[in-house]
């Protein structure tokens, strides 16, 4: 059995997709303009880094970053209200409409748990077994568990 190493839950306003959402900017000094991210992508990924950091703290017993390979299982939660197509009552035996790719998903707190130092580099993660969007939750959010790869 795989030995957990790492475990949070993220509560999110949204779920973000960094590859989706940026925005054409403008550097005054260089006169440029340039692709970056939406303001409320870059608000969501610091709650989603916040999340991670305190959760970091509170784990005892292991040396971060983790620099060996890793499997990974991401929930993704979304509740009823979520589960909706247009305007219309959700039903409840299909999937929603509109719902960003689950690999763009996944990259969003990958990079995430990269830069608050919990994993060294995402190339580390082997496996995604588990990896999955839930519905019909009773809130929007983020379960993160990283375990020991072992084939």
């Amino acid at each position: 059995m795989n030995k957990l190493l790492f475990h949070c839950e993220i509560p999110v306003d949204k779920h973000i997709s960094k590859k989706n959402q940026k925005t054409i900017r403008y550097n005054p000094k260089s006169g440029r303009r340039y692709i970056g991210t939406r303001k409320e992508t870059a608000q969501e990924l610091k709650n989603m880094q916040f999340h991670i950091s305190v959760a970091l703290n509170n784990t005892i017993g292991l040396d971060f970053p983790l620099a060996q390979p890793l499997h990974a299982k991401f929930l993704f939660y979304y509740p009823d209200i979520l589960v909706r197509r247009r305007k219309t009552l959700p039903d409840l035996t299909k999937k929603p409409g509109n719902l960003i790719d689950l690999s763009n998903l996944i990259q969003g707190v990958e990079d995430s748990l990269q830069s608050e130092g919990v994993i060294k580099d995402d190339k580390l993660i082997e496996s995604y077994d588990g990896t999955r969007r839930i519905y019909h939750a009773d809130e929007l959010k983020i379960e993160v568990f990283i375990y020991d790869f072992i084939e």
